[in-house]
């Protein structure tokens, strides 16, 4: 007799959905919005959050397969699309890493010498060598990644974002002056300065990777009614756990002194100075530092397994899909840490420390927004292109009213999100200005643009039958044929 199936409650699959995209290292960028940042939540929930998890979950429970997004994307769209798709995953990640680890090496800057948290050298090399070292350690196989990830949550996420929120409160109650002016009006968000207005766009990159955790929808007793309560109950937990700590933040620092990279660093230094407590200072950094690489160290063999997919698909030559004898796509691995160092060197090219960082944001959100777009266009012609297909959790609405509604709330919140990364924040250099969309820019259409290279000459050995062991295309018997899940 076979066991009965455990089914997941609405709280616990908030609590997974919480754990998958709660993260503090954005909270210096929505510190910096001051008291706007409540009115920007709302925004991003309504036009990019709650499309993102609801399309996601339908998708997820109608097309339960081995690659998720791409396959998804490549039912819906063709092998183009599927592959660009991953490609876009895979891309915006490794360009989120620094946005991960410049914190990280900023915090033990601040433990050395502050002054050193703004010498793009020192974050250069720093940034090196800890992903470097991260990379070699999870080739080596990394069977404690859940242990990991939950000691990164918790150091790197919880116990900073408390911290600083406990802090706020005692600078308020010992009489210390708030940086911020809090009334009602001032919530407004500024819609007449795009230049303000913009750091929308690095808000909404704390808010995704809802469809990593889609895949859970499948484990609720009935996925109609308890996931929306689960995605809603979410949405309030991360909201209002950023909001409060990024306003306690932006309490401590006046937001023309918050520092991108920094920024935590500088609320944790001032109040353990001015309680005489330099010690908790050091800690709340360490704890920073090990908190943020841990988070990365979980995340960097992920989308390289990913590619893999691709692969499978033949999508990709046998030279990417190549494994060590610990099962990690070493080759891949290589690749992404010669584009990670490629990338960072952003911090030597521009101005400053804080004017690669945003860079670094803003690419991210492009990324990530272009391929959200896919994403939501896939929900809306697989509702045509397969009508019959069965889906546990099915967004609500007649003649796709509904699936019209949502994804085209995230289309629309995609779409603004894109442009809006193309204008540099009010603090911006603006002596640079051009020269910083020219680097966006052409950042973008190079990583987008690699992938149509490497299929067409995937495709074209394929065509041709061109006996070179290199470009042997692999087929893992665990994948699921497409038919199968058509009917």
């Amino acid at each position: 007799m076979e066991p009965k199936k455990q089914f997941l409650g609405t709280f616990k699959l908030a609590m997974i959905n919480v754990a998958a995209v709660i993260s503090i290292s954005n909270l210096p960028i929505m510190s910096i919005t001051g008291m706007p940042l409540v009115s920007y939540f709302i925004l991003a929930a309504i036009f990019f959050f709650l499309p993102m998890s609801f399309v996601a979950a339908e998708l997820a429970t109608g097309w339960p397969l081995r690659g998720g997004f791409y396959s998804w994307v490549k039912l819906g769209l063709g092998n183009h699309a599927g592959f660009l798709a991953i490609w876009l995953q895979w891309a915006a990640n490794i360009v989120w890493y620094p946005t991960i680890m410049a914190p990280a090496v900023a915090s033990v800057a601040y433990l050395i010498s502050p002054p050193l948290a703004s010498n793009p050298w020192f974050m250069f090399i720093g940034m090196n060598l800890a992903y470097w070292l991260i990379t070699f350690l999870n080739l080596r196989g990394m069977k404690e990644s859940s242990t990991l990830s939950a000691i990164g949550v918790i150091l790197g996420s919880i116990i900073p974002g408390l911290a600083i929120v406990l802090f706020a409160v005692i600078w308020l109650l010992t009489h210390h002056p708030s940086a911020i002016v809090f009334h009602l009006s001032n919530m407004m968000p500024p819609l007449s300065n795009l230049n303000n207005l913009v750091l929308l766009t690095g808000l909404i990159t704390t808010l995704v990777g809802m469809e990593m955790s889609a895949v859970h929808v499948r484990d609720v007793h009935n996925p109609q009614r308890d996931y929306p309560r689960a995605i809603f109950l979410c949405a309030f937990i991360v909201m209002g756990v950023s909001i409060l700590a990024a306003l306690s933040l932006a309490i401590l620092i006046p937001s023309k002194q918050i520092d991108l990279t920094a920024g935590m660093m500088q609320g944790y230094q001032l109040f353990s100075h001015a309680f005489h407590m330099p010690w908790l200072g050091i800690l709340m950094g360490v704890l920073l530092a090990i908190g943020m690489l841990t988070m990365a160290s979980t995340w960097i063999g992920g989308p390289a397994k990913a590619i893999s997919v691709a692969a499978a698909d033949g999508d990709i030559p046998r030279f990417f899909h190549k494994l060590n004898k610990r099962e990690m796509p070493f080759r891949v691995m290589m690749v992404e840490g010669l584009f990670f160092s490629s990338l960072i060197s952003l911090f030597l090219i521009l101005p400053s420390v804080t004017d690669a960082f945003w860079a670094l944001i803003a690419l991210t959100s492009q990324l990530y927004m272009f391929m959200y777009f896919i994403m939501f266009v896939t929900g809306i012609v697989m509702r045509y292109r397969y009508p019959r297909v069965y889906r546990a959790y099915y967004i609500p609405g007649p003649f796709n009213l509904g699936m019209w509604v949502v994804a085209g709330a995230g289309i629309i919140g995609s779409v603004a999100s894109f442009l809006l990364a193309m204008v540099p924040p009010t603090d911006f250099n603006h002596a640079n200005v051009m020269h910083y969309i020219f680097t966006l820019l052409s950042c973008f259409g190079a990583i987008t643009f690699v992938p149509f290279i490497i299929f067409s000459i995937v495709h074209y050995f394929r065509r041709h039958n061109v006996p070179d062991r290199e470009f042997v295309l692999v087929k893992h018997a665990s994948h699921v044929p497409v038919k199968q899940v058509l009917v």
